[in-house]
């Protein structure tokens, strides 16, 4: 049986955000043996379908969603593989509708427990190791930056292999 492919629908720092949060990811996975991939906000995951019906629906999302600020709060980290070490988002009404719109769009159940965040690890760490390194990175990640397109990506298997498919602007 073939196994369908699975996408997230993520929001992307740009530039010189990107380009530091990037970087951390990349320094942080070297000592702990975890997994690279780039800087993201997941707005929806673990989406399946056919994928011209998948980007069909993300062009419509990205239609009614407007470009907005996202800020980047404190490291936090939770005994979960992909929310192992992470930056909490703050819960803007308009980070929040981006959810909640991809919700509606792509007939997904309301998620009374989204938490928007931008991870920097994924793995199983030891509680004492994210404490040290929250201790080391502190504040220095704290941003503002804005959002102004949405990305498709595929996310079946691990994530050396996702990649993106398409991009919208936002509005």
């Amino acid at each position: 049986m073939l196994r369908a492919d699975v996408y997230s629908l993520w929001l992307k720092p740009e530039d010189e955000v990107y380009d530091k949060l990037s970087s951390t990811i990349r320094q942080l996975s070297k000592p702990y043996g975890t997994p690279e991939f780039e800087p993201h906000i997941t707005v929806i995951g673990t989406l399946t379908g056919q994928k011209q019906t998948v980007i069909e629906k993300l062009k419509r999302l990205a239609r009614v969603i407007k470009p907005f600020e996202v800020k980047l709060l404190d490291i936090d980290y939770l005994n979960e593989y992909f929310r192992c070490l992470f930056i909490r988002i703050e819960q803007t009404r308009e980070v929040m509708d981006a959810n909640t719109q991809a919700r509606t769009i792509f007939d997904q159940s309301r998620s009374a427990d989204y938490m928007p965040h931008l991870s920097l690890m994924y793995g199983d760490i030891d509680i004492t190791v994210k404490r040290a390194i929250i201790k080391a990175i502190g504040k220095s990640l704290h941003c503002t930056f804005r959002i102004s397109d949405i990305h498709l990506y595929t996310t079946s298997g691990a994530p050396e292999h996702w990649h993106k498919i398409q991009s919208f602007d936002l509005g």
